[in-house]
């Protein structure tokens, strides 16, 4: 289920079949609107919430793996 949200940003597969999805702040409503448009992906809950420094770290470093420029 993760590949389903490869595009909307840095995905974390926390198992237990739980899934944290980091987006950007102004996409987080067309984020949305595609999980619960989305039927097939049979989500049984969801939750938005501000990311913890552990999340902005993740961000950062995979950032730096692609080569992006470091904060």
């Amino acid at each position: 289920m993760a590949s389903a949200f490869k595009d909307w940003g840095l995905v974390q597969d926390n198992g237990e079949n739980r899934l944290v999805l980091l987006v950007e702040k102004k996409e987080a409503g067309r984020a949305l609107d595609f999980i619960v448009s989305r039927p097939e992906l049979r989500i049984e809950d969801f939750a938005v919430k501000p990311p913890s420094l552990e999340d902005v770290y993740f961000h950062i470093d995979a950032g730096a793996e692609k080569g992006g420029a470091a904060v």
